[in-house]
């Protein structure tokens, strides 16, 4: 998340020590009106892993079980699994490793989180601190969030049409996030998925790749997102088995054409090695990343000169392909 960093944290921390020198504090103040021009903002990384299907996270299977609960009256979310999904998170956050120092997200940041996600662009509030004494934890639930309210393509803004052509959708690669208790400006997104990256992988974090979202300074919030999936070690072992039977299906059908041959053999060379990384370790697991980039404006206008600014830097930061679908950003939102 690129979070605005709090102006009045800055000040208190450049001044703090040097309360004895009244210049140093007189040239403090005067930069003040500099932050506020350059808005200063810094990454936050947040992981979100589900619990309402066992310790894996979501799976096919825990969707099903849970329609059929719901189905049947069974409430899951009584007091009793509430308890049961708080002791797994604690399970799952004690063994994120210790060099990663994680800390527990409060009511207040996820509150935060909410409004950063839902009207990105325009909700511009620094991140809450973690209050060092709480003597009650704090709750939180869906009627403390404020509402919103989406139109994908911007459709209450398209231009008057003749009756018989108001069904026609907008055209529009974009959704409009507004607030009907008017609490903050409308918010004009884009998700945008990367669709191609280079063959040797995208190096998390530290990447050009992902550098190249703070360099932009459009007048838009960019955001980025991976979404992690696993599944078992047996169903990617016939995924590969199928892979190998459709390359050698390919060398009779396709032939040599536009040197098709020497793509096939390198593509064969992957799975295999692909196999035999996977057969070495038992303890390997098979995972696939969705990787995500989110744009927020505080208009159309905006939003599209940042989306063709993100084209072009990651097509300069190397074999980075991303896509912007038309009619579908609330649902990849």
């Amino acid at each position: 998340l690129c979070v605005p960093q709090d102006r009045d944290q800055l000040l208190r921390a450049m001044k703090h020590g040097h309360h004895d020198r009244q210049a140093w504090l007189d040239h403090c103040d005067l930069m003040e009106a500099e932050l506020i021009a350059q808005r200063p903002s810094t990454r936050v990384y947040m992981l979100a892993v589900p619990v309402d299907s066992g310790r894996a996270g979501h799976s096919p299977t825990g969707h099903v079980s849970k329609a059929k609960d719901w189905i049947a009256g069974r409430d899951k979310d009584s007091d009793s699994s509430l308890v049961a999904y708080q002791n797994l998170g604690y399970d799952i956050a004690s063994s994120i490793p210790a060099q990663f120092a994680p800390v527990a997200a409060t009511a207040d940041m996820l509150d935060w989180l909410w409004r950063h996600n839902t009207w990105l662009g325009t909700f511009n509030a620094p991140l809450p601190r973690r209050r060092r004494r709480m003597r009650h934890p704090q709750r939180i639930s869906g009627a403390d969030l404020p509402r919103a309210q989406f139109d994908e393509g911007d459709q209450a803004h398209k231009p008057s049409r003749p009756a018989l052509l108001q069904w026609i959708p907008s055209f529009k690669k974009l959704v409009r996030v507004s607030s009907p208790d008017q609490l903050y400006r409308d918010s004009y997104q884009a998700i945008l998925p990367v669709k191609d990256a280079p063959e040797g992988g995208i190096v998390f974090p530290g990447s050009d790749f992902l550098a190249s979202l703070d360099d932009l300074d459009t007048g838009a919030t960019f955001d980025f997102a991976i979404n992690l999936t696993s599944w078992a070690r047996e169903l990617e072992f016939r995924r590969l088995d199928l892979a190998k039977g459709n390359v050698d299906d390919q060398f009779d059908q396709r032939g040599d054409t536009r040197n098709g041959y020497t793509e096939l053999r390198s593509t064969g060379r992957k799975i295999n090695e692909f196999g035999r990384l996977l057969s070495a370790n038992v303890d390997e697991q098979p995972m696939g990343a969705a990787f995500l980039i989110h744009v927020g404006a505080p208009d159309a206008r905006t939003l599209d000169y940042s989306i063709k600014r993100v084209k072009e830097e990651l097509t300069q930061s190397g074999q980075i392909v991303i896509r912007h679908y038309r009619g579908a950003q609330t649902r990849l939102w």
